[in-house]
């Protein structure tokens, strides 16, 4: 059995705590395909880069893993306003305003809206179980380019759980956007969706060509559906 496992801070626990079970039980059939991203480190990187931030609001669930603490550094070094959210229309509302008043009033915290799930240390017991089996690595992102010490992939010690370790098939190299594809833009906040020559022509949610199209919680995806209420 191959599992593949890509996905953010959130995901990644879980993977951990699976391949625990794995090494417990002693299973000899199980090999995972670990594509797993940071998000802070993605954030520093295009804060490094140029990108000019007037605050951030930072999602919960990775939040719940990480917690406060693992933001706090985004704000101590960049001077950039945070607000750790959670998903319920209040909670954005609420994240917004308290952005919203720490701009106006020219303040660098981190403010944590979500205390019911999110704590300053974050779930400490997942945490380990990520140290026990993975290590930082540089890691390509698409239409972002390569992000310094932004993906994770197995320690040497686990090497064995890893599919690319047996089957290592050589990846052929594509263009990482269609041309003129506005995506990294659009991310960066440098760009809105139908300002790309593709959005709602060549590009569409049963279409995509673009990673912001791709996933239903892409930019420009969701654009594509909501943008005429904004």
């Amino acid at each position: 059995m191959v599992h593949f496992s890509p996905g953010f801070e959130t995901t990644t626990a879980p993977a951990a705590g699976m391949l625990n079970s794995v090494v417990e039980e002693g299973l000899e059939n199980f090999k995972i395909y670990s594509v797993h991203r940071l998000t802070p480190p993605a954030v520093e990187t295009l804060v490094k880069q140029g990108t000019k931030f007037h605050g951030l609001i930072d999602p919960g669930h990775v939040s719940t893993i990480i917690g406060v603490k693992g933001w706090e550094y985004i704000t101590t070094e960049y001077g950039i306003p945070q607000v750790i959210a959670g998903f319920e229309p209040v909670d954005m509302l609420l994240a917004i305003l308290l952005l919203l008043k720490m701009v106006k009033a020219g303040e660098a915290r981190i403010i944590n809206e979500y205390t019911r799930a999110v704590r300053y240390e974050g779930n400490v017991t997942a945490q380990r179980l990520v140290d026990k089996f993975f290590e930082v690595k540089d890691a390509r992102w698409r239409a972002l380019g390569v992000m310094p010490k932004s993906g994770l992939e197995l320690k040497k010690e686990w090497k064995e759980l890893e599919i690319r370790t047996y089957y290592d098939p050589e990846v052929p190299k594509l263009p990482d956007l269609e041309k003129g594809c506005l995506c990294g833009a659009i991310l960066r906040g440098l760009a809105l969706p139908p300002q790309c020559p593709h959005f709602g022509k060549t590009c569409t949610p049963r279409q995509p060509i673009g990673p912001c199209m791709v996933s239903y919680e892409g930019t420009c995806s969701i654009f594509y559906k909501y943008g005429a209420l904004f």
